[in-house]
């Protein structure tokens, strides 16, 4: 039987104060200013750490880097710039909707089995809530500066509501 105040997966007692319990579960004691459903909070439970989400992001970078490239070699090779302004106007979409692809899942999720999630119904991520996480990657340190507290969150992540969780633990 679990206390009121306790722990769902071990029991023990916690306070209010408290993001995670000794035995690991992340409690979630009212951050975001409603309360969270039980599954939720099961899904909530495979943070994706920082460190594979930085790799996860630097594939996500990689695959822009190609998408721009292509506009690169066909202006190169057909001696015409607008095919290098063509790999610039698809290179930037990537990296601000990315996320809001099918299962909130960019190429670099997909190869690190993450996929973002939106806290208030656990649902994936949507293309405006990738947009509003991923435009604060424009404040550069600022933004990433909170993903080593729990629960791993960048700036953007706060603003949009989501978390980036790990679809095979």
């Amino acid at each position: 039987m679990v206390k009121e105040n306790g722990c769902p997966r071990c029991g023990k007692e916690v306070t209010d104060q408290e993001i995670r319990c000794q035995c690991g579960y992340l409690l979630f004691p009212d951050i975001y200013g409603f309360p969270l459903p039980e599954m939720h909070i099961a899904r909530i439970n495979r943070l994706a750490t920082p460190r594979r989400r930085f790799f996860g992001y630097l594939l996500d970078v990689v695959a822009a880097i190609c998408i721009w490239s292509i506009g690169y070699l066909l202006s190169y090779a057909t001696e015409n710039f607008v095919f290098y302004i063509v790999g610039w106007f698809l290179m930037l979409p990537y990296l601000l909707l990315a996320d809001g692809l099918p299962n909130g899942q960019s190429v670099g999720k997909i190869l690190l089995e993450m996929r973002v999630v939106r806290i208030e119904d656990g649902q994936p991520c949507k293309w405006e809530d990738s947009f509003t996480r991923n435009f604060a990657m424009f404040l550069g340190p600022f933004d990433w500066s909170s993903i080593f507290n729990e629960p791993h969150q960048r700036r953007g992540d706060k603003i949009a509501g989501t978390l980036v969780i790990c679809t095979n633990p």
